[in-house]
């Protein structure tokens, strides 16, 4: 017994392809006009989407006259469709009308971290009074802290044998101290903790 081959819904080469787009193409067209709806809601329609689908499969038609191949036909649908959806959204936000109103936005991000400033320079003065009645190893750590925030970001270092050291050793570190002789980590939490 032979065994046939599927080759696949294969068209002859002379044979023109239909102008109609195929059931799957469809549907996927619409699903995605619908998931993308959102780039363009602002000046295009849900028809005018689906109206650019129909568009972008005779352009597959046209520019691949010799795939016949449904699959890869409908692969080079989905890409010529994703890519004119791109476009679509990126022809919008490069427009001066979008840059005013992301200017607009950075004005107000700018006028919040101003707010945001004033009120740090408001609670300096709380702040100061707050380090000036902690122990004086912990004056020391938080002090430290307040001169130069970026001690924070450092990366915990690690022991020997590869693990990050415990937090109290950090804290030791950042200042110079020794962990075995003080333990920072439940000082630093007891006086934050009556605070």
């Amino acid at each position: 017994m032979s065994r046939k081959r599927k080759t696949g819904a294969q068209r002859p080469t002379g044979q023109l392809l239909p102008r109609d787009m195929d059931k799957p193409a469809q549907i996927w067209m619409a699903k995605t006009a619908r998931k993308e709806y959102w780039r363009v809601q602002g000046w295009l329609g849900l028809d005018d989407l689906l109206q650019d689908g129909a568009m972008c499969w005779q352009i597959v038609l046209r520019t691949y006259p010799d795939v016949h191949c449904p699959k890869r036909l409908m692969g080079l649908f989905k890409t010529t469709y994703t890519n004119h959806l791109h476009k679509l959204s990126n022809r919008k936000t490069n427009t001066p009308e979008s840059t005013v109103a992301m200017d607009d936005y950075t004005m107000a991000c700018i006028e919040d971290t101003a707010r945001a400033d004033q009120l740090l320079d408001d609670h300096h003065a709380e702040l100061m009074t707050f380090l000036a009645e902690a122990p004086p190893p912990l004056k020391q750590l938080l002090h430290a802290i307040d001169a130069n925030p970026a001690l924070l970001h450092r990366p915990i270092p690690r022991n020997r044998y590869g693990r990050r050291v415990s937090t109290n050793c950090w804290l030791c570190s950042l200042i110079g101290m020794n962990p075995e002789t003080i333990d920072l980590a439940t000082m630093l939490h007891t006086y934050l903790g009556k605070a």
